[in-house]
């Protein structure tokens, strides 16, 4: 059976049902403008991938501070305050739900560029910033990769201009302490 995967960020939702061996369809849309345009979205995202077929589990990762199956919050969709996933979708559907980076850690250690590697830092770059790392196959969570950056804003304002080499070093500057032991 297939599975769902959605990525929440800040500009868009995207979604793909994979089967184990490759993806069997995508969607994606801009990320609503509110609370309930939101979750009716990704009830209606997983339907439209799903269609017919009997899903074996829903993951989805999601730009913020995920516990559980709660977004607590997101530097980028402003109102999600607690948002508890587990509501949209009946539990009889397996559901997994975890920060965005720490989702595409987690990907990339068991199946894409970090396979087979004792030890991985991931980089999401897009409406925000976010980062993870990963020892001995396990993602590790680690207080000085959560958010809020106090950078953030600064980030999102250098990164809607046009220069990319001030955005290169704006990055570079911000995001090599997160490397240090």
């Amino acid at each position: 059976m297939p599975i769902v995967g959605i990525d929440i960020g800040g500009t868009k939702i995207r979604g793909v049902l994979w089967n184990g061996d490759r993806v069997l369809r995508t969607s994606e849309f801009p990320t609503p403008k509110n609370h309930s345009d939101f979750k009716k979205r990704l009830v209606a995202l997983t339907s439209s991938l799903a269609r017919t077929a009997t899903i074996a589990g829903l993951g989805i990762g999601a730009a913020g501070i995920v516990e559980r199956m709660t977004l607590l919050a997101s530097p980028n969709i402003s109102y999600i305050r607690d948002f508890n996933f587990r509501r949209l979708w009946p539990r009889s559907i397996p559901l997994r739900v975890d920060n965005d980076a720490r989702s595409f850690a987690r990907a990339e250690f068991f199946r894409g560029a970090g396979r087979g590697s004792s030890s991985l830092f991931a980089l999401t770059i897009g409406t925000g910033i976010g980062r993870a790392y990963g020892k001995n196959r396990k993602i590790i969570k680690l207080k000085k990769f959560e958010y809020p950056e106090p950078w953030e804003k600064e980030y999102q304002a250098v990164r809607d201009r046009v220069d990319d080499k001030r955005l290169a070093n704006f990055l570079g500057d911000k995001l090599a302490p997160l490397l240090e032991p």
